[in-house]
C-alpha cells in the first residue's frame, strides 16, 4: 500500500511537472486523502493540491486548500515550510478573487507568522516554480507591502494610507519606504484630496525624489499637481505647477525621450500653444497708414510690418525649445507651428490695409501690392519647407499623428498640384438604407 501511495504520489508530480495543474492538483488531493494520518508527505501533497489548483486559475478551490493547510493543528502542518508560503499564497489567491478584506487580514496574519517563525528557528520555504526565494523578513515585508496595495485596490484609502505608513517603519531599504510614500501621494490622488496628495509628494521630493533613477517620477510629482489642479478648475496654481513640472525636468539632468521629457514637453507645448492661439493668431493690422505725407507715411508703414515682425519673433521663441526634450511628437508640433507662423505671417502683411498717401492712386496700389507679393514669397516658401518635413519624416517613421496631419493638410491646401488633400478617417459608423 505504501509502494502505491509513493507511485500515486511520483505519478502527480509528473503531471505538475507537464503543466497539467487540475489532473496533477486532484491526484495530489487524492493522496492527501487517503494516505495515513501521520504520512509524512500529508503537507507536501496538500500543499501541492493548492499551489496545483491556483496555476490552474482555480483561485476559489486553491483558497480553501490553503486554508485547510493553515487550519490544521498538527506539529508537521505547523512546522512545515509551506505554512508561510500557504498563509502567503492564500492571501493572494483571495486578492486575486477580489475577496480584498480576507487577503488583507491573511497578509497581516501572516506578517506576525514570519516574526514567530524566526523565534521558533522555521526555515523559509522553498519557492514555487517562477518565483524568487525569500527570506522570513522579505516574506513579512511584501506581506504588509502587498496588505497596503490590496486596501488601495479595493478603494479603502484611509486603511491603504495607514498600512503603507506602517510597512515604511518596518522596511530598511530607504527605496522602499520612498515606494511606499509615492503610493500614499498616488492614494491622496485618485481620491482628489490635492492638499494631502501636496503635502504626500513634498515629504517624497524631501526624502527621496534626489535619488538616482527618481528623475521620472520628480518630474511626475509636479506634473500629478498640474492635473490635480486643472481638475479642480484651479488654472493659476495648475500654471504654476506646469512651469514646476519643467523646471523639475531642467534641475534633474535634462534627460530625453524618457517619460519625464514627454510631460515637460508636452506642457512646454502647451504653454507655446496658448500664445500662439491667443496672442499671435487674432494678431490683425486693421487700419492703414493715415499720413499723407510720405516721410511719415512710410515710417507708419515700416512700424506696421516691424510690429507684426516682434510679434512673430516673440511666437516663434516658444516653440524654438521644445527640440531640446527629444519628443518626437512635440519637435514635430514645434516645426509645424514654425510653418504656420511663417504662412500667418504672410497673411498678417497681405491683410494690411492700402496706406492713405496712395489710396486713391489706382497704378501706385498695384505697384505697392506687387512688390508686397514678391517680399512675402519668402515666408510661404518657409512654411512649405517645414510643413513637408514633417510630413516626410511622419512617413519614413510611419507616424501620423494631429501634426503630421495638419501638415499634410496645410500642403495639400496651399500646394494642391503637388499635394492631394486627405481624406479624415471615419469616426461614426453608417446605417445601412
Amino acid at each position: 500500500m505504501n509502494q502505491n501511495r509513493s507511485l500515486n504520489f511520483s505519478r502527480a508530480a509528473d503531471l505538475y511537472k507537464n503543466g497539467k495543474f487540475i489532473p496533477a492538483a486532484e491526484a495530489f488531493y487524492r493522496f492527501y486523502k487517503t494516505a495515513q494520518k501521520d504520512d509524512p508527505d500529508l503537507p507536501t501533497a496538500l500543499y501541492n493540491a493548492a499551489v496545483s489548483y491556483k496555476l490552474g486559475d482555480r483561485p476559489k478551490t486553491a483558497i480553501a486548500l490553503f486554508k485547510e493547510f493553515t487550519g490544521r493543528p498538527e506539529k508537521m502542518f505547523r512546522e512545515s515550510p509551506f505554512y508561510l508560503d500557504a498563509m502567503r499564497l492564500t492571501a493572494a489567491s483571495q486578492q486575486a478573487a477580489f475577496e480584498y478584506d480576507q487577503a488583507i487580514k491573511t497578509y497581516l496574519e501572516l506578517y506576525e507568522t514570519t516574526k514567530k517563525a524566526k523565534k521558533m528557528g522555521i526555515k523559509p520555504p522553498d519557492p514555487i516554480p517562477g518565483e524568487k526565494a525569500l527570506t522570513l523578513e522579505q516574506i513579512g515585508l511584501d506581506a504588509v507591502y502587498n496588505a497596503a496595495y490590496a486596501a488601495e485596490v479595493s478603494r479603502d484609502f484611509k486603511r491603504a494610507v495607514e498600512l503603507y505608513g506602517q510597512y515604511q517603519k518596518i522596511e530598511p531599504e530607504k527605496k522602499e519606504q520612498g515606494k511606499a510614500q509615492w503610493s500614499i501621494a498616488r492614494i491622496y490622488k485618485q481620491s482628489g484630496d490635492i492638499l494631502k496628495m501636496i503635502a504626500a509628494l513634498d515629504v517624497w521630493r524631501a526624502k527621496w525624489g534626489k535619488e538616482a533613477g527618481s528623475e521620472t517620477n520628480y518630474v511626475k510629482s509636479y506634473y500629478d499637481t498640474a492635473e490635480l489642479y486643472r481638475k479642480k478648475g484651479n488654472t493659476a496654481a495648475a500654471k504654476k505647477a506646469e512651469e514646476a513640472t519643467i523646471k523639475a525636468w531642467e534641475d534633474r539632468g535634462s534627460i530625453k525621450k524618457d517619460e519625464g521629457a514627454q510631460m515637460a514637453g508636452e506642457l512646454e507645448l502647451k504653454h507655446a500653444e496658448e500664445f500662439y492661439e491667443k496672442t499671435w493668431t487674432p494678431f490683425e493690422i486693421t487700419k492703414p497708414a493715415s499720413s499723407t505725407v510720405l516721410n511719415t507715411a512710410k515710417a507708419q508703414i515700416q512700424a506696421q510690418q516691424k510690429s507684426i515682425q516682434d510679434l512673430r519673433t516673440k511666437t516663434e521663441d516658444k516653440y524654438k525649445s521644445l527640440d531640446r526634450f527629444g519628443v518626437a511628437e512635440v519637435t514635430m508640433g514645434a516645426l509645424v507651428r514654425y510653418g504656420d507662423i511663417q504662412y500667418d505671417r504672410v497673411q498678417k502683411i497681405s491683410n494690411i490695409p492700402v496706406p492713405k498717401i496712395i489710396s486713391n492712386n489706382a497704378a501706385a496700389v498695384e505697384q505697392f501690392e506687387n512688390q508686397r507679393d514678391s517680399q512675402l514669397k519668402q515666408g510661404l516658401d518657409q512654411a512649405k519647407a517645414a510643413w513637408k518635413q514633417v510630413a516626410d519624416e511622419a512617413k519614413r517613421g510611419g507616424v501620423s499623428n494631429k501634426w503630421s496631419q495638419h501638415a499634410l493638410e496645410n500642403l495639400a491646401r496651399e500646394f494642391p498640384d503637388e499635394y492631394k488633400a486627405l481624406r479624415q478617417e471615419l469616426v461614426q459608423g453608417t446605417e445601412a438604407p
